[in-house]
């Protein structure tokens, strides 16, 4: 049986396929950058945001074949990046995983080497605060807002440490 992985990370798709063991194909889903005359790439921020998702998959990518866990997570970090309306949603899906996983929140951040600072923040950012991408969205009577891009891109940062954490005990 081959098992596919397709993630999103930062408007790139990656395919891993599990029968080959490793990535099959991946491709920008928009262009990075300016060409210069030369032919390369001027480096923009977009552009150092994805060399540092290629080396995140380039770390958990050989691992994925042997674990369903940590298919699990990458399938909920790629919604998150999918399904922006819901993405606060995806990522904490990511955070009960790891909890279930490890026998509660206690276990799960003394395996990871996770500060209780950050998994409280992630759970501030998809319960706590009245986000429209969070999980808790209809219950805030001032209303709700849109997360910021900053709010979403520490959201993002704290669950691709914590996969990649998992993935080196894997």
């Amino acid at each position: 049986m081959t098992v596919r992985v397709v993630l999103y990370v930062d408007a790139w798709l990656f395919r891993f396929d599990e029968k080959c063991g490793e990535i099959c194909s991946r491709s920008p889903k928009r262009i990075v950058g300016a060409a210069l005359a030369s032919g390369a790439i001027k480096q923009d921020s977009k552009a150092e945001r994805i060399a540092e998702h290629m080396k995140f998959l380039d770390s958990v990518i050989p691992k994925v074949a042997t674990s369903a866990r940590l298919r699990t997570l990458l399938d909920s970090y790629g919604a998150a990046v999918r399904d922006a309306g819901n993405e606060l949603v995806h990522l904490y899906e990511i955070r009960d995983a790891l909890a279930k996983h490890y026998g509660g929140e206690e276990p799960a951040r003394a395996a990871l080497g996770i500060t209780k600072k950050e998994w409280q923040r992630l759970g501030v950012l998809a319960n706590v605060e009245p986000l429209k991408e969070g999980r808790h969205r209809g219950k805030h009577h001032s209303g709700s807002r849109s997360a910021s891009a900053s709010e979403l891109e520490e959201a993002r940062d704290i669950v691709r440490r914590w996969i990649a954490s998992f993935a080196e005990k894997e």
